[in-house]
């Protein structure tokens, strides 16, 4: 774990450098822009999933079930599935 740390810092050193010589490359050419007014992108949510893996996934526990099952219970499979808490979506 201490190599993927140490691997993660580097890759976000190399980010901020990127960033910096970014802000360099826009000031050659608006040198008096406030770099704060430039819109942001907003990072990707964590818990997305790729191209058709809830399909495959849902379509996969389906087939699981020995009886049907709810939204509800599919949804809190996801979120069991994804360590996204102890949620109870249905009392």
């Amino acid at each position: 774990m201490a190599g993927q740390v140490e691997a993660m810092q580097a890759k976000l050193g190399a980010l901020i450098a990127d960033m910096t010589h970014l802000d360099a490359t826009i000031r050659v050419f608006r040198p008096d822009i406030d770099l704060a007014d430039l819109p942001e992108k907003l990072a990707p949510a964590p818990f997305t999933g790729f191209r058709g893996e809830i399909q495959r996934f849902l379509l996969d526990e389906l087939r699981k079930a020995n009886h049907p099952l709810s939204t509800f219970d599919l949804a809190e499979t996801v979120m069991r599935k994804r360590g996204l808490g102890q949620v109870r979506l249905c009392p």
